[in-house]
């Protein structure tokens, strides 16, 4: 089995009976359409070999909003590089959400991944004004400041 199969069904099984909070649909569904958004910031960057990021993209909220963790990630014998990604776009109980970005924007992964993750959260909340403006916010840092999307894989 691929390693993008083998996140997929990690996935899948992690998420299963969660709820998007915006919209009420199966978080799945939110997981799914972030794979797809992180495979056309791929192909539009230019990406040579965009696997690594589509794995971490279908892993990138299993961390934080279910019971698996990193040491679980690891035994599944996902590679160094898709953990470290998996923690850069792991939001931290208690961390201040401009520091969250920030470490997303250093690990090249991590900012495709959460660059994908923002554009579904705000197709999603623009009925929330709050939320919606604290993604563009975010979504802006990783796409124009340094860092972000520059660290990406065949942009340099």
């Amino acid at each position: 089995m691929n390693e993008l199969n083998k996140a997929l069904k990690v996935a899948v099984e992690a998420h299963k009976n969660q709820l998007n909070k915006f919209d009420r649909e199966p978080y799945i569904l939110h997981v799914l359409r972030v794979v797809t958004n992180t495979k056309a910031v791929c192909d539009a960057l230019k990406v040579k070999d965009a696997e690594t990021y589509l794995v971490v993209a279908a892993l990138h909220d299993v961390v934080e909003d279910t019971d698996l963790s990193l040491l679980h990630l690891m035994s599944l014998a996902f590679s160094p590089a898709v953990v470290a990604a998996v923690d850069a776009v792991t939001h931290k109980k208690d961390e201040p959400y401009d520091e969250y970005i920030e470490r997303c924007a250093a690990n090249g992964y991590a900012a495709v991944v959460k660059t994908a993750d923002l554009t579904d959260h705000l197709n999603l909340t623009e009925k929330f004004a709050g939320q919606h403006a604290k993604y563009q916010k975010a979504q802006n840092r990783l796409l124009y400041g340094d860092g972000g999307l520059k660290k990406a894989d065949g942009v340099y």
